[in-house]
């Protein structure tokens, strides 16, 4: 999923497509479509957010690439999203409740996943533990109600359902973070003060690339 978003006083602007391996074709003509839909210019923003991994290594520094060079452009802050607190907002929103078991392909056998609780508001979600890469057998089952989203589910669903029961499956609904929910999520970042200058703003990687 190739996701760009425009958030202003709480409406989003989306433009996105479903792409394999090609994201830097698509993610630059997507922002020109996207300005001209949101008629913004790079002046009028007050923050620029990527999805910063976990994920796959080219797309989150694809990602951190084209934040950088607009943040270097206009002069503003960079916030750097957990691609699996998206996940869990999109999963929230998707069905409502408020833990979320997020999880993507790591590949080699093992998944990213991080448990969050979502907050009422729907504005801000709470880490319940680090993101974390592991094989699918290793993730600890949540003990309170919780909902599965993300891709690693459908990947591994058969190693996975023999250990964790969800509440609720939201995976084939919400398999990829998607820039609106890391948007919403940059907005609480950023009014807590919490933006990065551009060159500090990188892709986290959980486990050393390749």
């Amino acid at each position: 999923m190739c996701s760009t978003a425009f958030w202003s006083d709480g409406e989003i602007t989306v433009r996105e497509t479903s792409t394999a391996n090609r994201h830097t074709e698509f993610v630059l003509p997507l922002l020109d479509e996207l300005r001209a839909q949101a008629r913004f210019s790079l002046a009028d923003l007050d923050g620029i957010a990527f999805g910063a991994g976990p994920g796959a290594f080219t797309g989150v520094r694809v990602a951190a690439s084209i934040a950088q060079g607009i943040a270097l452009a206009c002069g503003a802050p960079v916030l750097a999203i957990s691609s699996l607190a998206a996940l869990a907002l999109g999963g929230w929103r998707q069905t409502g409740i408020t833990t979320q078991l997020a999880t993507l392909d790591a590949r080699r056998g093992e998944v990213y996943w991080g448990l969050y609780r979502v907050e009422e508001t729907g504005e801000t979600v709470c880490s319940l533990s680090a993101d974390t890469v592991q094989a699918p057998h290793e993730i600890p089952a949540p003990t309170m109600p919780w909902c599965a989203v993300g891709r690693g589910w459908e990947v591994y669903a058969e190693t996975l359902s023999l250990r964790l029961r969800p509440t609720c499956d939201a995976s084939n609904q919400v398999r990829y973070p998607k820039a609106s929910d890391i948007a919403a999520l940059a907005v609480a970042e950023l009014r807590a003060g919490r933006g990065r200058a551009a060159h500090l703003a990188l892709p986290v990687y959980l486990r050393a690339p390749i």
